[in-house]
């Protein structure tokens, strides 16, 4: 009896280190790269709603067509997709605070 008692004992201490070994070498790295990817995307998501960068890049396109560097037209079509941009980036920042702002408690007393 005591034999098979350590035998399982053996068994379990095995599969843990098998475990353990698995999640060394499968788990965190995964876990490592789904991380990275995930602070990539945040990056990304903060740099393309960026107000601020959008109203540069609109100054910076006026200046540029008001010094003959662009025509017109190519004038338009960039103010045209900076202006969405923008557009959009204020509607996911709109969203964002929707999002994190507390549900509206409900009294007991004027709910009825």
């Amino acid at each position: 009896m005591l034999s098979h008692i350590c035998m399982l004992k053996e068994r379990e201490e095995g599969n843990f280190a098998m475990f353990l070994l698995d999640d060394l070498l499968i788990g965190l790295p995964a876990k490592g790269l789904v991380s990275l990817f995930e602070k990539i995307y945040e990056m990304a998501q903060d740099e393309f709603t960026d107000e601020t960068k959008i109203k540069e890049d609109l100054l910076l396109l006026q200046a540029q067509f008001e010094m003959e560097q662009i025509s017109e037209r190519e004038y338009e079509l960039k103010e045209e997709a900076l202006l969405e941009r923008l557009m959009l980036a204020r509607e996911a920042k709109a969203l964002d605070q929707r999002s994190y702002e507390p549900a509206p408690i409900l009294q007991e007393a004027g709910a009825k």
